[in-house]
């Protein structure tokens, strides 16, 4: 059995300072990583986990645009992600969700990234219950991203989703995003936008517990299958992990409920990158009751 104890450290000089990883992993990885973080659903796991196809109310703006017709309530959210510890590749979102007579509008804005490379996605969606087995919703972005003494560049895609319930315990999710594979205003080659199709099956075993598996595929990638599991441990509190590859990704989230308020907290430890974070904070805004004129 080898001891670990026989084999000397290397020199502290001799390892690469942080400064010059950091550099080196920000030069390789950055523009690949930026797109990422710039509200892709392959990240949708630093979120809640998972796939996005099933997710529901306010999640699902990130994920499934057909899961907001499931919400009654408007909602106002904020949102941190340290992505694998670079400040250059965190995000910083502000989401609503808007129920009216006809639709469910929901929107966002998010900004990532720092000097020289910054992103901007402005989100705007719209879903609808068509039977009550039956949700679609369809979703417009338009990217902006920016690099330091170069023009700006910009893309619009839309998503579109389907949510089909057909037994009381079971709903299935199918979404793609980006569907027409659309590039950047510079039709860059080497760093095309994300195009992907998400589909997942959600079965509620018990009252409080809930079983999910799902497949992704992205354009030019081999299909990632995800498996999650969460559990109602309290009527205000919930518990959530999720498992998916390739590469291996582990989620764990939490979701506390406190009067109108939701607090989220997500780690996500990725098999090559390391660990990234995501601490959010919803607010269910006061529902006014339609008044009704008297004859």
């Amino acid at each position: 059995m080898h001891d670990p104890d026989s084999t000397p450290l290397p020199d502290r000089a001799a390892r690469p300072p942080l400064k010059l990883k950091r550099i080196l992993l920000l030069g390789l990885l950055a523009p690949h990583l930026l797109l990422s973080a710039q509200n892709s659903l392959p990240d949708h796991a630093a979120y809640w986990g998972g796939t996005g196809a099933t997710a529901v109310g306010l999640p699902a703006h990130q994920g499934n645009p057909a899961g907001t017709a499931y919400s009654e309530h408007r909602f106002l959210a904020l949102a941190h992600q340290n992505k694998y510890g670079l400040p250059e590749l965190s995000s910083r979102d502000l989401y609503f969700l808007l129920p009216t007579s006809l639709l469910v509008l929901s929107g966002g804005f998010q900004h990532s990234g720092q000097r020289p490379l910054q992103g901007e996605t402005y989100s705007l969606a719209a879903a609808r219950t068509l039977a009550p087995w039956l949700r679609m919703g369809l979703r417009g972005n338009y990217w902006v991203q920016r690099q330091q003494e170069k023009e700006a560049r910009t893309a619009f895609i839309l998503d579109a989703g389907v949510q089909y319930q057909p037994l009381r315990d079971l709903s299935l999710g199918f979404f793609t995003c980006n569907p027409l594979q659309k590039n950047w205003s510079d039709k860059d080659p080497y760093h095309p936008l994300p195009s992907y199709t998400a589909a997942a099956l959600n079965y509620r075993v018990v009252e409080g517990l809930e079983l999910e598996v799902g497949v992704l595929k992205e354009a030019d990638f081999d299909a990632s299958f995800h498996g999650l599991l969460q559990i109602q441990v309290h009527p205000q509190l919930a518990l959530r992990g999720a498992l998916s590859g390739t590469p291996l990704r582990l989620s764990l989230g939490t979701q506390l409920q406190v009067q109108a308020f939701y607090i989220h907290l997500q780690l996500q430890h990725h098999q090559v990158l390391g660990w990234s974070s995501v601490v959010g904070l919803a607010w269910r805004l006061p529902h006014k009751p339609q008044q009704t004129t008297s004859s």
